[in-house]
């Protein structure tokens, strides 16, 4: 498996058919930096940044779209989180994740940016039991913008890494200096970060997408698998009257209808899991292109290989249903005739086909895990890729 990386001014992979816009919200306490650092990463005036003012009124706030070179941007921020508002503040948060919980990706959170002031090199209780542990147990990965950067000592930078590693270890630390300006010792501090802020928001966009995906696909299959048993029982229940005589018939009838019924609802979270993936790409190689100049065709052998071996665990179920059905229902067709007219023999049949459902459901749970966990490597696979490129892209000097 590999993925194809070249440079987008002579890459001839496929193109994308759709423009996607990305949602970025940028989170943080009181005069942290977020609008400076918007307007320092897209040069967007979204707010007025005045220092030591809270700009930004109450709520949520969703700033006009607007395009970064190909790519259409919209910028979510919110009032400055302030330890007296720490109640109102999370009311808003949970009311935010829960709009943006949908199955629409274009409504989803793709990038979350939590400015952190590294002068101050540490995180208040509220900060962090309210704000972000909310937002890592909703499986939001952050990205932990280190604002002011240039002003800090180098104690300070030591502390600000320290502080962020212990609490939220393995999240990505960037340094950031939004404004260039000229101190009381004579001294001016340079604009840093934003390349290697860009850099982390491409992984972090499809690190957030994958997971949500990953969390849905899991949460969809169970539900898929609960309504199929409940199908087949319902219709085990309509039926069993009608075959008192015929016991084979009855167990066919089961075994047919169970396998139409889980192959048709698989198949549809198949079709859902298809659609989202290739959604996922296709952001994935716009955000690329437009932060970084680079076309990173993950479209290559690598996710042709996860579509397949979605689609063949899929369409081998038919068959594996079948014979699996066939012997737990084999009891059916060793029974006297007449005996199934008796209503308790009638119950005893269908809690015992509840009870095969049950370890059927178990086996494609099973399955499914085994595959998501394999998509999951897959994507550490791409992530590194990636990062190799941008690696050495950064020691060529190549810009």
């Amino acid at each position: 498996m590999h993925t194809d990386i070249t440079n987008v001014h002579g890459s001839k992979n496929r193109q994308t058919t759709k423009n996607y816009n990305t949602n970025i919200l940028i989170l943080g306490k009181t005069g942290v930096g977020k609008s400076s650092l918007v307007n320092y990463l897209y040069g967007q005036n979204i707010a007025i940044a005045k220092s030591g003012k809270p700009v930004t009124e109450r709520g949520f706030h969703r700033h006009a779209p607007f395009m970064y070179r190909s790519l259409t941007v919209t910028v979510y921020d919110s009032w400055g989180l302030e330890s007296d508002k720490v109640n109102e503040w999370r009311r808003d948060l949970t009311a935010e994740l829960e709009r943006t919980d949908t199955d629409n990706i274009a409504d989803w959170f793709h990038t979350v940016i939590y400015c952190y002031d590294a002068k101050r090199s540490r995180l208040d209780d509220y900060e962090k039991t309210h704000i972000l542990d909310e937002l890592v147990n909703n499986g939001v990965k952050i990205i932990f913008a280190m604002t002011k950067w240039g002003l800090c000592s180098e104690r300070e930078k030591s502390a600000a890494r320290e502080t962020l590693n212990k609490f939220y270890p393995g999240f990505s630390l960037i340094p950031i200096e939004s404004v260039s300006q000229k101190l009381r010792n004579q001294t001016t501090t340079v604009q840093q970060g934003r390349e290697e802020l860009f850099n982390e928001i491409c992984i972090n966009l499809r690190d957030n997408l994958i997971a949500r995906l990953i969390s849905r696909t899991r949460e969809q299959n169970l539900n898929t698998l609960k309504k199929s048993k409940e199908e087949v029982l319902e219709y085990y229940d309509s039926k069993s009257g009608f075959f008192t005589i015929y016991g084979e018939n009855l167990k066919n009838a089961i075994i047919k209808h169970t396998s139409e019924v889980y192959r048709a609802n698989l198949k549809r979270d198949y079709n859902d899991f298809s659609a989202f993936y290739d959604q996922i790409n296709d952001m994935s190689r716009q955000v690329v292109r437009a932060y970084t100049g680079l076309n990173i065709d993950t479209h290559g052998k690598i996710i042709d290989d996860i579509v397949s071996r979605y689609a063949n665990i899929v369409t081998g179920w038919e068959n594996s249903f079948r014979e699996y059905l066939s012997s737990i229902l084999m009891f059916l067709s060793g029974l006297p005739w007449l005996i199934i007219q008796r209503l308790w023999i009638t119950r005893s049949y269908r809690k015992k086909i509840e009870n095969k459902l049950d370890e059927l459901n178990r086996k494609v749970s099973d399955d499914i895990t085994v595959f998501l966990d394999s998509v999951q490597n897959t994507e550490n696979h791409i992530k590194e890729k990636f990062l190799n490129t941008m690696r050495a892209r950064m020691n060529s000097g190549k810009h």
